[in-house]
């Protein structure tokens, strides 16, 4: 089969193209043969070997975590998908997974969800992993209408569902970003901006529920002072202070951090599909690439200069 892969760590120089096996399926698999895939941060940090400790050695490495396709077979063991089958979902590429950047992809039948009518397969491919890890880890926390919500990094993959779906609990929300993304984020529902460069929110004593830091740069010393006194600070990336500390707040109780993993159950997928389909949900793709610039689609997204999802189309 096609694919784009790597066979060492490094910057996007290590992309090559050309022909791999095609993958077997164990019994809770299913064979997608992959119409598109988006581009996310564990991605690029899978390639530039800065997760190497959890990713391993094993090379060659396809890439890809979320993709949308059609089944084209199915393990004994699963029950809700068949051959023809539209599906999204994700693969842990993370943990040394081949993933989607290629013609096709196994994935875990119980990491999928049907496409519904009305949602393209670029749509779709950009739900699994930023979708998950906004709407999995904010349905959870008791969002009452008119709680504030503040989502730093809101204009990117992570942020711009983090911000709306907020806004669909009730919230009241802050979207923190660059002053050149405030249309954007205003267009997604935002009730607030903030140009970063200009104002540090962490100042202007203004308390929140929820402080969601999908750009993972923020330290919990730093935003604890700007949550209510049972508010959640949500942050993306497992460092090992925030890992302390997540585990301290749930010993003392009172303001908490908690890291917030992605969960691509069927049940989450399907939720955010149909609330993109009743335009509850808006997924803004800033640029889709052939499968042959997978490296320009890493550049652009790695550099910080994508608004929105980045969508690599195979078919």
């Amino acid at each position: 089969m096609r694919a784009v892969y790597i066979e060492g760590y490094g910057s996007v120089d290590e992309f090559k193209i050309g022909e791999l096996p095609e993958p077997e399926i164990k019994s809770s698999e299913v064979l997608v043969e992959v119409y598109a895939t988006s581009i996310n941060p564990v991605d690029y940090k899978v390639r530039n070997g800065s997760t190497k400790a959890l990713s391993g050695r094993k090379f060659p490495r396809i890439l890809g975590t979320d993709f949308s396709g059609i089944v084209a077979n199915v393990g004994s063991k699963v029950k809700n998908f068949e051959i023809g089958d539209a599906v999204f979902g994700a693969v842990q590429v993370l943990f040394g997974k081949n993933g989607g950047n290629a013609e096709f992809v196994a994935a875990p039948g119980n990491n999928l969800a049907l496409i519904p009518e009305g949602l393209s397969f670029e749509e779709a491919a950009s739900i699994p992993v930023a979708g998950t890890t906004a709407y999995h880890n904010l349905k959870n926390l008791d969002i009452q209408s008119g709680d504030k919500v503040l989502v730093n990094g809101a204009s990117g993959g992570v942020g711009s569902f983090a911000l709306q779906i907020a806004k669909l609990f009730g919230a009241r929300t802050t979207a923190v970003c660059s002053e050149k993304n405030f249309e954007y984020v205003k267009m997604l529902g935002a009730d607030h901006v903030i140009d970063y460069s200009k104002e540090d929110f962490t100042q202007n004593g203004i308390m929140y529920k929820v402080i969601y830091d999908a750009h993972a740069h923020l330290k919990f010393g730093k935003v604890k002072n700007s949550l209510v006194n049972d508010g959640i600070m949500l942050t993306p990336l497992p460092t090992t202070a925030i890992a302390f500390q997540s585990i301290i707040s749930k010993i003392f109780g009172g303001k908490k951090v908690i890291m917030a993993n992605a969960n691509y159950s069927e049940d989450n997928l399907t939720q955010l599909a149909t609330w993109v389909v009743e335009n509850k949900l808006i997924i803004h793709i800033d640029k889709a690439y052939p499968l042959e610039q997978l490296a320009e689609a890493h550049s652009l997204l790695e550099s910080g200069g994508a608004k929105g999802k980045v969508v690599v189309f195979v078919k």
